[in-house]
């Protein structure tokens, strides 16, 4: 049966293929030619052929631009090198048709493979994916012995951590709309160094989206030669390894013994490959590693050694050294194997071989199913029912098993605890951070703590929410009245000062579900000002999975409004001591991680306000229990020297780090007379609990006073020599680190941190992020989009100038060719149109395509340095506010348009040569001067 050809596509007026056959070829000169013919050979004809060339340097685009002449059904496109999961994903993105099917440029197809594989989906509509068996085929396309004999179907996740029955790349075809699904084929794979089983990974996120279905016929030629990646062992080893930690890191409810069973099969996997390929001293050692990993695979070892042997006892294959061409493809009985006369002598010696290792399989087999079932029911997410524990008891015999993971039902509820004490003008702000959170089932109880402000009011403005007041206790007992009243299955708590971002909840939630042994999860965080404009760059620990020992260190935490706790474990704690004043916190953490697991996610969750009524300013106070919380530690370090090592890197840091701010409050208390005794005794309890700090530290201001007494002796001179000019007096001026006729960063700071255009930028979309909603295009990617926009974002665009950037539109701004009109509610232009020449045609462009009541959210550079990289040759201007107001009098006429500047001299200086952001004080940056502009920026809304 061939189907009929697909209905022409209105949108681009071609007709889209029914298969998209993709093939993937770099230097494959010598076989790329018989791999094309045989896609073109298939009885179903209604197909295109893709062949990516990935920067081959022999003649594999002159054979197939020769093919490509003849037949219009093949397309030939180049690309640099970038491996064979970018090429596939290449031919992929550029093709058109209802399916897709990947065919290596080694390979070969029977000509009825497509035909069989569409009947296939026709009896089954609901599966994505149907495989057929293959054989292994040396390079003049003879067999060399017959490849996969195992025909899974169904939910097939589990089968496919065990084994890779699939077998390669060139055995399925995909349904369209379940790849899209996916995100194709995995390009990092082989920048990690573990090229190999991009196709395994992605049969995983297939086969947890839809059923997979199988042809039961050989029709496939696997091809094995010396440069076939499959023979790189240690590479693929790698590429398993990595594949399968990853699975195991989503799914953490899959029992443990699966990926066991998974280890032995892959290095029993290899073995054979080492031996087939003339290695026997690694096949025997990567054989000896399978048993090791897991006993149950002797039992299959012993099977492919019984059949080596009868091969070399009993008698050849039948159709060894056959074309692949000319055998029957459903012929996958053992006659394929051996003549009929051998059959049952084969089985009978197979059996004799084998049968001590069978039962030393069942005897394992029994033992792994029980600990399967052990640890199935005992996972908290997932229905575990019967039938999957006798899923999982049956693969010890049947080598089956069809253990699925399924979605959970229903969605957790999380309860966020806001405790408030005279907070009242903040309050409103942390309330509307939690009502706008991206997970729906939240409950808020806010503990309004003694509180003799305005918060009592800004509470009786949400009717709807949950409220607790009680007399002054404190901040633990307010956060221990708040949990005792919830009743969510995970908790945050949230200071009313601070703020959360609308993934907070959401992260948290997800970061828990994949790891059910964590006791919390702690995400990223960023500071701001009393107004909530950004300071500095985010605050992430650099690893994803904290320890007791790294806490010990120093509280790489910080913020308390990152952390979501799993309920169980936050009241097993026995909650937050009441009796510490300020470090409470600190001190759970620090409970919670000797016994338990915490992780921490790379997602920024919260905004931490910075002003002058914040707890952790009392420097006095924080160092005091700062070291109180960490001296508890002591008595649980005696079994474990790195631990102790850790707890006096802690204390060494706390006394550093609160001495340092204790000190200079002392110091400016002195100064004054009504505080002199307070910064005496601040020196006091300085000199008691880091003695080493105070003697750092005077001497460190006795230095700068000596410096400062120099320079004022120089001033002094200059004066009495009746020198005139402007302080600082000519040649007293510093010039330190920028006198340089080079920047000190050659990238605009990157190197540095967060460079300050990038600072004044993110405070820019900061404060109207409320913009960034709906369908949402920005210029070279969507970086901000998806960090200002979260959840309100339906839809993200991408528009680059360049081609082969992974975008949805690729083109020039001022053209706007292929940009929709109307489309989009925001559009995020930073730091671009200096790139484009016609700025008025790039500014017709971006109002032609918003949408009535969409936003344009513009930053352009004003004093600036022009860019050394890519963009040198087309930077064309800089801007003024001035400029930008005139010519969007012209482009953007009845909008709604908004001109600032950011930026003053120093911040001027700072970003010319290259300094980060937070290599400036906050106050400086703050400062705005009109007369040095760093950046312009311009909101523009459309009329509606």
């Amino acid at each position: 049966m061939c189907r009929k050809a697909a209905e022409p596509d209105p949108a681009n007026n071609r007709s889209a293929a029914l298969v998209s056959v993709v093939i993937p070829a770099f230097n494959a000169d010598q076989f790329v030619e018989r791999a094309v013919r045989s896609a073109l050979a298939q009885t179903c004809d209604d197909l295109e052929i893709i062949v990516v060339d990935d920067g081959s340097t022999d003649r594999t685009s002159e054979i197939v631009a020769a093919i490509a002449e003849k037949d219009c059904r093949v397309t030939l496109l180049r690309q640099t090198n970038q491996g064979v999961a970018a090429a596939r994903n290449a031919g992929i993105a550029c093709s058109q048709g209802q399916f897709v099917a990947p065919l290596d440029a080694d390979d070969l197809w029977h000509s009825t493979k497509l035909e069989k594989q569409l009947e296939m989906f026709d009896r089954r509509p609901d599966v994505g994916l149907v495989y057929a068996l293959y054989s292994f085929i040396d390079a003049e396309d003879k067999l060399i012995r017959p490849g996969n004999g195992s025909c899974f179907e169904g939910h097939v996740y589990a089968d496919l951590i065990i084994s890779n029955f699939i077998g390669n790349a060139s055995s399925p075809l995909i349904r369209r709309s379940t790849l899209m699904h996916t995100m194709g084929f995995d390009p990092e794979l082989r920048i990690k160094g573990a090229q190999g089983c991009e196709d395994l990974k992605l049969y995983l996120e297939l086969a947890e989206l839809a059923p997979f279905a199988v042809v039961r016929e050989r029709l496939v030629g696997y091809r094995q030669h010396a440069g076939s990646m499959s023979m790189d062992l240690a590479q693929m080893e790698r590429s398993f390894a990595f594949v399968l930690g990853e699975v195991r890191r989503k799914h953490p409810q899959l029992p443990g013994r699966l990926f066991r069973w998974q280890r032995g099969q892959m290095l029993l996997y290899l073995a054979r490959s080492a031996v087939i390929s003339g290695r026997p001293r690694e096949g025997v050692l990567a054989m000896a590693r399978a048993v090791h990993a897991d006993a149950a695979t002797v039992a299959i070892a012993g099977s492919w050694i019984a059949n080596r042997l009868c091969r070399l006892l009993i008698g050849d294959l039948t159709y060894r050294g056959t074309s692949f061409a000319d055998i029957p493809p459903d012929d996958t009985s053992e006659r394929m194997l051996f003549g009929r006369p051998f059959e049952k002598r084969r089985r009978r010696v197979c059996a004799a071989l084998s049968v001590s290792a069978q039962r030393a399989r069942n005897r394992m087999g029994a033992r792994l199913a029980g600990s399967a079932r052990a640890e199935a029911l005992s996972t908290p997410l997932r229905r575990v029912e019967a039938k999957d524990v006798a899923r999982l008891d049956g693969f010890a015999e049947t080598g089956k098993c069809d253990f699925v993971v399924e979605p959970r039902d229903g969605r957790p509820l999380v309860t966020v605890v806001i405790p408030c004490h005279n907070h009242g003008r903040y309050l409103g702000d942390a309330i509307e951070s939690v009502l706008s959170q991206s997970w729906p089932t939240i409950e808020i109880i806010i503990v309004n703590d003694g509180s003799e402000d305005d918060t009592a009011a800004v509470i009786a403005a949400h009717p709807a929410i949950r409220a607790i007041t009680q007399q002054r206790a404190g901040l633990s007992a307010a956060r221990n009245a708040g949990f005792a009243a919830s009743s969510g299955s995970y908790v945050a708590f949230l200071d009313a000062d601070d703020l959360l971002l609308p993934n907070a909840i959401a992260s948290g939630v997800r970061e828990l579900d994949a790891h059910p042994e964590c006791a919390f999860v702690s995400g990223g965080h960023r500071y701001v000002d009393d107004e909530g404009a950004p300071l500095g760059a985010a605050v992430l620990p650099a690893h994803e999975v904290g320890s007791y020992a790294e806490l010990l260190r120093r509280n790489y935490i910080e913020m308390h409004a990152t952390v979501l706790y799993r309920r169980q474990a936050f009241a097993a704690a026995g909650g937050f001591d009441t009796t510490l004043p300020a470090c409470e916190d600190y001190d759970l953490y620090l409970r919670l991680a000797r016994s338990a697991t915490i992780r921490h996610h790379r997602s920024i969750v919260a905004h931490y306000r910075r002003h002058a009524s914040n707890m952790s300013s009392n420097a006095e106070l924080m160092l005091h229990t700062s070291l109180a919380v960490h001296r508890r530690q002591r008595p649980h370090l005696t079994h474990d020297p790195s631990l102790r090592v850790a707890y006096r890197d802690g204390i060494r840091q706390w006394r550093n780090f609160y001495g340092r701010q204790l000190f200079m409050q002392s110091l400016a208390k002195l100064r004054n007379r009504e505080t002199r005794w307070q910064g005496a005794t601040g020196l006091i309890v300085l000199a008691k609990r880091a003695p080493l700090r105070l003697v750092r530290s005077a001497g460190k201001s006795l230095l700068r006073a000596t410096a400062a007494a120099g320079r004022a002796l120089q001033v002094s001179a200059k004066r009495r020599l009746n020198l005139r000019g402007r302080y600082p007096y000519v040649g007293l001026v510093h010039f330190g680190s920028l006198r340089a006729v080079t920047p000190i960063s050659p990238v605009f700071g990157f190197d540095r941190g967060t460079p300050v255009d990038r600072h004044y930028i993110e405070a820019f979309l900061f404060r109207h992020s409320n913009d960034v909603r709906g369908r949402v295009l920005e210029i070279g990617d969507d970086t901000y989009t998806r960090q200002f926009g979260g959840d309100r974002v339906t839809q993200r665009d991408v528009l680059t100038f360049k081609e082969g950037s992974p975008a949805t539109f690729v083109g020039d701004l001022a053209l706007g060719a292929g940009l929709p009109d109307a489309a989009f509610d925001c559009v995020i232009l930073t730091q671009t149109l200096q790139l484009v020449f016609d700025i008025p045609a790039a500014l017709a462009t971006l109002a032609r395509v918003l949408r009535p009541g969409g936003v344009l959210l513009l930053t352009v550079p004003g004093i600036t340095r022009i860019d050394a990289g890519e963009w040198r040759d087309n930077w064309y201007w800089s801007f003024t506010p001035r400029a930008i107001e005139r010519l969007c009098a012209t482009a953007l006429q009845a909008y709604s348009v908004v001109v600032e500047s950011y930026g003053n001299v120093l911040a001027a200086i700072a970003f010319l040569h290259g300094l980060a952001d937070d290599e400036l004080r906050p106050a400086e940056l703050a400062k705005c001067d009109p007369h040095f502009p760093v950046i312009v920026t311009l909101r523009a809304e459309k009329p509606a």
